[in-house]
């Protein structure tokens, strides 16, 4: 976790179809959360999976320095 603006900074965007899905479950009444607080509980209420596109580039970076040592 990083701290301040900077972690604020970092967190992954939540997708406009996931927010659109999210909206469209709790009408219907199929979430019963009455608060959604960000990326992760979005995509759990629209059953997609989890953002990892920082997860994956931090990945790609140690990858890439690990082959050139």
């Amino acid at each position: 976790m990083l701290p301040g603006l900077l972690g604020v900074a970092l967190r992954p965007p939540v997708n406009v179809d996931a927010v659109a899905a999210a909206c469209a479950a709790h009408a219907l009444g199929e979430c019963s959360a009455t608060e959604l607080d960000g990326t992760a509980a979005i995509n759990a209420v629209a059953a997609l999976p989890p953002a990892r596109g920082l997860t994956n580039a931090i990945e790609a970076i140690k990858s890439k320095l690990s082959d050139e040592s």
